[in-house]
């Protein structure tokens, strides 16, 4: 959804939000007077999402605490289960799963629960974890925990085992944040085992987005873009290191072999891969040629499998902590990306990375030094290792979409994590893996996602990568470069939507497509208070549209183009609609 506002609390009026049918309120507080205009705002029919809401808030539209103060209490982390009863919630998983954050107990005996909040994945509390009240003619959503946290923390892992050594293996890596195991200080993994498959933090984001369409379309049908070019529902993003044994040119020709002749670069039709190197590891001559026929040459830096250095920081609230030192971790890409710079002058600076060994270090240090270096795709969140793995396919971040990596105070970092769930080091089978990831993005269960695989390029061979080629090719699945995602990612989120007007029952827009938005989809409900959707013309033209049923939500799907868009509803379907 790249249509909205953002405002600081303090900017918050009567008139700013008279502007907006939806506001979301993040976790924050919020005084006497801001909570009157919001008051005012839903009564008078805007539809606020609050999440984790402070009480006074939230009393204020008739949520109501427990009544024994032994049960004022606060839910640390735990589970939700979606409601299939409900519009929003009837075409998400039906079983728990999880959150991270803290959760406030509301009473809500006359709201609609979208989810219930649930201590463990089988015991259920009375308490709502998402609920909705009317309130005069709006409506109010609450979030009993906070989503955007929750997601950061599901993804990136337990900022309190940030710098902690848990896996028993130097250096500290990125799958130090979810082991659970640890012979110091056993706990449960961070995604639970049994989930392991489950994006339970992209279906949380879901129900949101089920919420506010559903929430809206008595006012305006409210469109939004697909996550993939294409129509896409899963990609692999195949990378592979190269620590100077020069596999790297053997194993790009094969892929030249394995691609459909006169495929489409543009269109992800050819079978592109990244290789992240030690420099030397291919000449500056080959490099050249494999970059301008669509491949990616990166820099593997090197750390000598050690961890990087720490220092102590104090917290406003006293605890102290380990931070990775920046500086020397800025010095070391520095000095590397100068080296790479001077061996392959004709190569674009690298834009993805994973560094030797995975080292990683602390919660958030190394995607703000990427940052500093133009480095903007991660996929240092390693699936590893094998004893952890257990040859159990899986998204042990929680997700399956990549998403910008969040500071410990929840501020944005302009790095796009890409976790790698497939590895040739953590003893996964082939095409088993792959099999497996494809037929859940693909199928019903709908766990869309990009799947990043690390083939080693020091040789030539590999048949894990030749495994995920022809699963994926089987599939009709692409396989890409980490420079070809993030150039998509960047063309997508930068796409919008213009001009957004609903009118006797038709609703007219223009669309600006980003650079590298390619090949991007809009997708307009098909059911609105007016009824269904007739008809979609293009400055004029008529455009024929597919159905595509997300979520449990219905969708015509159309691709963005440049002009007017008007799309009409009423009270009977066109059969314009094609199955997809």
């Amino acid at each position: 959804m790249n249509e909205f506002d953002v405002a600081d609390i303090d900017q918050i009026s009567a008139q700013e939000l008279a502007r907006h049918d939806i506001v979301l309120l993040g976790e924050m507080p919020v005084d006497s007077n801001q909570i009157r205009v919001f008051v005012d705002w839903v009564r008078s029919g805007g539809t606020l999402i609050a999440m984790r809401p402070l009480r006074k808030l939230a009393e204020n539209f008739g949520f109501s605490s427990p009544t024994s103060e032994a049960d004022k209490a606060v839910q640390h982390s735990g589970y939700l289960r979606i409601n299939s009863k409900t519009p929003a919630g009837a075409g998400l998983i039906q079983q728990a799963i999880q959150f991270h954050g803290d959760a406030d107990l509301f009473a809500a005996d006359k709201a609609t629960v979208f989810a219930t909040l649930y201590t463990d994945a089988k015991t259920a509390t009375p308490f709502p974890a998402v609920s909705a009240l009317t309130f005069g003619s709006g409506n109010v959503i609450v979030f009993s925990y906070d989503l955007a946290k929750s997601v950061v923390y599901t993804r990136q892992g337990n900022p309190e085992w940030s710098g902690h050594e848990r896996d028993g293996i130097p250096p500290i890596r990125s799958d130090d944040l979810f082991y659970g195991p640890s012979e110091k200080d056993p706990q449960p993994d961070w995604v639970a085992r049994e989930a392991i498959a489950i994006p339970q933090a992209d279906i949380q984001q879901r129900l949101l987005a089920n919420l506010i369409i559903t929430f809206n379309a008595s006012k305006t049908p409210l469109p939004h873009f697909w996550y993939l070019p294409h129509g896409f529902k899963a990609v692999i993003v195949m990378t592979g290191d190269d620590h100077g044994h020069g596999g790297t040119a053997g194993r790009f020709r094969e892929y030249q072999r394995k691609s459909a002749s006169n495929c489409s670069l543009e269109k992800w039709e050819c079978i592109r891969a990244t290789s992240h190197i030690f420099v030397g590891s291919i000449s500056s001559e080959q490099a050249e040629d494999f970059v301008k026929q669509g491949f990616e040459i990166g820099l593997h830096v090197y750390t000598a499998c050690t961890d990087w250095p720490v220092h102590q920081v104090r917290e406003d609230d006293g605890v102290v902590r380990r931070e990775i030192d920046r500086e020397f971790v800025n010095d070391l890409y520095l000095q590397q990306l100068q080296g790479f710079a001077a061996k392959y002058p004709n190569l674009p600076p690298p834009v993805s990375n994973r560094t030797d060994c995975i080292t990683w270090g602390d919660y958030d240090t190394q995607p703000q030094v990427e940052f500093n270096h133009r480095i903007r795709l991660d996929t240092n969140y390693y699936y590893w290792p094998a004893k952890w793995v257990k040859d159990t396919p899986g998204l042990f971040t929680g997700s399956g979409l990549p998403m910008r990596f969040a500071r410990r105070d929840g501020s944005l970092i302009d790095v796009y994590q890409a976790p790698t769930q497939m590895t040739d080091e953590s003893k996964q089978s082939y095409p088993f893996t792959i099999d497996t990831l494809l037929a859940n993005a693909l199928g019903s269960a709908e766990y869309f996602g990009v799947f990043t695989a690390n083939m080693h390029n020091d040789d030539v061979k590999s048949s894990g990568a030749d495994a995920i080629i022809a699963s994926a090719q089987k599939h009709h699945v692409p396989v890409i470069t980490a420079a070809q995602l993030l150039k998509w990612l960047d063309g997508r989120n930068a796409s919008r939507f213009r001009n957004l007007k609903w009118s006797n029952c038709q609703l007219s827009f223009s669309i600006d497509v980003g650079i590298g938005g390619s090949g991007i989809e809009a997708m307009l409900p098909i059911h609105s208070a007016a009824g269904d959707l007739t008809a979609v013309s293009l400055n004029g033209a008529t455009v024929q549209w597919q159905k595509r049923t997300v979520a449990g939500l219905s969708y015509a799907v159309i691709p963005a183009g440049p002009g007017t868009f008007l799309a009409s509803y009423g009270h009977t379907a066109a059969g314009s609609i094609a199955s997809r």
